[in-house]
């Protein structure tokens, strides 16, 4: 299961009003992103944020491990799946498997924010983005499946 947190400092309204009145006179590609996102802040962020169950899932191909995470996933959680592995191997771990609930960062890329951080939630229709800690949790999830837990 993963939880969300808003990290929209401004409130909803100011927010949807302040994408509209920029809308007006941006450039088309810039006018449709702004649309998006005002028709987000009154219609899709103000729903209760239920956590998301997602699948996670491996399979043992003839000793090469393949993890299937939900998702868009970053090179950071792959690796990371990879280097707690330790067997030398290759793994292959795949992303967009079995749903796309959007991008799933590691806790690390808080601190930078940007588009997958505090935006992409927006396209993908979800309230919030996923919280700090939900990357880490499918990477604990497929691991645990890996060694049998």
């Amino acid at each position: 299961m993963l939880g969300f947190a808003r990290r929209e400092t401004e409130a909803l309204a100011e927010l949807e009003t302040r994408w509209r009145r920029e809308l007006i006179d941006a450039e088309p590609a810039r006018r449709n992103l702004l649309g998006i996102w005002a028709e987000w802040a009154a219609a899709i962020a103000p729903a209760v944020a239920k956590p998301v169950a997602v699948r996670v899932t491996v399979l043992n191909w003839c000793g090469v491990p393949v993890v299937a995470l939900p998702g868009e996933i970053f090179a950071e959680t792959a690796l990371s799946i990879r280097a707690a592995l330790a067997s030398g191997k290759p793994a292959f771990v795949i992303g967009f498997a079995d749903d796309n609930p959007g991008y799933i960062a590691p806790a690390s890329e808080f601190i930078h924010g940007g588009y997958e951080v505090d935006e992409a939630h927006r396209y993908y229709g979800q309230p919030m983005t996923f919280e700090p800690g939900s990357a880490e949790a499918i990477a604990d999830c497929a691991l645990g499946l890996l060694k049998g837990d």
